[in-house]
């Protein structure tokens, strides 16, 4: 009883606002580059990321509804009028809240990843990265979020050391062993 009393001052509240929605949908085939690209059209999508093994998107869009439950629904709507490219699988909402914007271009994603510029614009352009936000001049940007989780899952795989474990000043890699006499060497490999 106390709990159908709760819900229904819950459904009657007005908590009007912009509501953060994260869509997780599964592909029903394989899809590609122009599908991701009619689904962020058609959903009004802030940010998507792709996860090609699974053919999934994770869809982040803001929607301004009277209560959480409005904004589900309108998602849900959205969904189910872009067609049968895919499927929802989950919805998750939050409120919007005013945020500074938390950007990354290349330089602070080498950073981030601790890899050269080079191989820090490689890594953007594979597969199941996130997709930039915008194209400047200066090249893409990204949410430092978005970049965020994506590292989190990243399996960096052996080959050269990272930035942080090299020489300043050359970037190469830099070794410093003890003698047998105990004084240290240093080498600089390359």
């Amino acid at each position: 009883m106390r709990a159908e009393k709760i819900r229904r001052q819950a459904s009657t509240r007005t908590t009007t606002g912009e509501f953060a929605l994260t869509l997780t949908l599964q592909g029903r085939r394989q899809l590609s580059q122009r599908d991701v690209a009619a689904t962020c059209a058609a959903l009004g999508a802030i940010w998507v990321t792709t996860n090609a093994a699974t053919n999934s998107l994770i869809v982040e869009l803001s929607i301004k509804a009277k209560n959480p439950e409005t904004a589900i629904a309108e998602a849900v709507a959205r969904c189910e009028a872009h067609g049968p490219d895919s499927e929802l699988c989950s919805v998750a909402v939050g409120r919007l809240a005013p945020i500074d914007a938390d950007l990354v271009g290349v330089a602070e994603l080498s950073q981030l990843l601790h890899v050269t510029t080079q191989r820090a614009s490689s890594l953007a352009r594979s597969p199941g990265f996130p997709a930039p936000i915008a194209w400047l001049r200066s090249g893409p940007i990204w949410h430092r979020p978005t970049v965020a989780r994506y590292l989190a899952t990243w399996n960096r795989l052996p080959g050269r050391p990272s930035v942080a474990k090299r020489s300043p000043q050359s970037g190469k890699p830099h070794r410093v062993w003890q003698s047998p006499g105990g004084k240290l060497i240093s080498a600089r490999s390359g």
